[in-house]
C-alpha cells in the first residue's frame, strides 16, 4: 500500500487544505484566501470536497433515499477523491499552480471513523493521497458551529447531522453529537513540557488526558523516573488530576551501546514499573536526527528515509494504537 500522505510531494505546485468541522469557517477564510492569492498575481486552482462528477448522481440518489451505509459512504467518498486527485489536484500541481482545497483526506479519516468505520482501513483507502504542503485546522465549539449553520439554513442537512446513525431524532441533537464525535477524531492536541513539574507544566498536566515520559536509558534518568512516578501519584491523588500515563519512551538511545540495551531490558522488568508502559518503539540518537532542528525541520521533512524519521513513525503507530485501546 502506498503511504504518500507521509512523504512529501515532487511537484512545483503547493497543495494548501483546511479541515474542521461543519460550520467551522474554513470555507470563507479559503475563498479570501484565494482571492489574495489572485490579487497578488498566483495561480490559484480550488477544489471541493465530494465534488466530482463521476459519483454525484449516485451520491444524491443514495443520499435522498437514505441508503448509504457508513461503508458505502467511505467508497462513494474515496472514490470522488481519487477523481478530483487525479484531475482537478495534480495537474496543476504539475503546472506549478496553488491548490486550495476545501476538506482533504483527513474529513475522510474522521467522519468515517465517527461512523464505525475502521480507522487503518480508512488511512489505507487514501494511502495514494498527495502529501499538501500546509494543512490548516479550523476548530471551534459545537454550538458556534450549530448557530453559524441554522443562521443560512432552514434545517440541518441529514447525514450533515449524523441523522443516519440513529443517535437521536432531533437534528440538532444528532448534529451535537455526531459532530462531537468527529471533533474528538480531529483533536489530538501536543504539549511539549518542560523537564519539570513547575506550574506551567503543572497546568499542563491538569488540561491533559494523558502524559507521555521521555527518557534516555542510563542510570540518572532512571532514578528520576522513580522520583516523577512519586510526584504524579501525588498529584493525581491530592490534587484529582484526572491523567493517566500513556508510557515511556526511550529516546537518544546509542543501540552500540550495550549498557543502553541492558537499561532499557531491566527497566521493563523492575517491578516499581510494572504498572507502566514501555513503548517498544525507541528513538536513537543519529546525526540526521541532530541536523533537523539547526534547519527548523522535522525529521520527516529533513530526511524523511533517515532511520530516526523511520523510528518516529514506528513510535506514531504504537502511540496511536495504545490510544485506541
Amino acid at each position: 500500500m502506498l503511504n504518500n500522505l507521509t512523504s512529501p510531494h515532487e511537484y512545483p505546485g503547493k497543495l494548501f487544505v483546511v479541515e474542521g468541522i461543519d460550520g467551522s469557517g474554513k470555507t470563507t477564510q479559503l475563498g479570501l484566501l484565494a482571492k489574495w492569492l489572485s490579487a497578488e498575481g498566483h495561480r490559484v486552482f480550488v477544489t471541493e470536497w465530494n465534488s466530482s462528477a463521476l459519483v454525484k448522481a449516485a451520491t444524491k440518489t443514495g443520499k435522498k433515499k437514505n441508503a448509504l451505509t457508513p461503508m458505502t459512504f467511505s467508497l462513494l467518498h474515496a472514490t470522488d477523491f481519487a477523481d478530483r486527485l487525479l484531475y482537478k489536484i495534480i495537474p496543476p500541481l504539475k503546472a506549478g499552480m496553488i491548490v486550495l482545497a476545501d476538506r482533504y483526506a483527513y474529513t475522510a479519516f474522521a467522519r468515517d471513523a465517527t461512523r464505525g468505520v475502521e480507522r487503518q482501513w480508512v488511512r489505507d483507502l487514501y494511502g495514494f493521497a498527495v502529501k499538501p504542503d500546509l494543512a490548516m485546522y479550523f476548530r471551534v465549539p459545537i454550538d458556534v458551529s450549530l448557530d453559524r449553520l441554522m443562521a443560512r439554513r432552514v434545517k440541518l442537512k441529514f447525514y450533515e447531522a449524523g441523522m443516519d446513525l440513529g443517535w437521536s431524532t432531533n437534528p440538532a441533537e444528532s448534529f451535537r453529537l455526531f459532530q462531537g464525535k468527529v471533533l474528538d477524531e480531529y483533536d489530538l492536541i501536543l504539549c511539549d513540557c518542560a523537564p519539570n513539574l513547575m506550574t506551567g507544566t503543572q497546568n499542563a498536566l491538569y488540561a491533559s488526558d494523558w502524559y507521555c515520559i521521555p527518557m534516555q536509558p542510563d542510570f540518572l534518568s532512571s532514578i528520576g523516573l522513580g522520583l516523577l512516578q512519586d510526584r504524579l501519584g501525588y498529584l493525581k491523588n491530592e490534587l484529582e488530576f484526572k491523567i493517566r500515563c500513556l508510557g515511556v519512551v526511550f529516546t537518544r538511545v546509542r543501540h552500540w551501546l550495550r549498557y543502553h540495551s541492558e537499561t532499557m531490558e531491566r527497566l521493563r522488568e523492575e517491578k516499581e514499573f510494572k504498572r507502566l508502559h514501555f513503548f517498544d518503539a525507541f528513538i536513537p540518537e543519529n546525526i540526521k536526527l541532530a541536523e533537523a532542528p539547526m534547519e527548523s525541520k522535522p525529521i520527516a521533512l529533513h530526511d524523511a528515509s533517515a532511520s530516526g524519521a523511520e523510528a518516529f513513525k514506528t513510535l506514531t503507530a504504537e502511540f496511536l494504537r495504545r490510544l485506541e485501546k
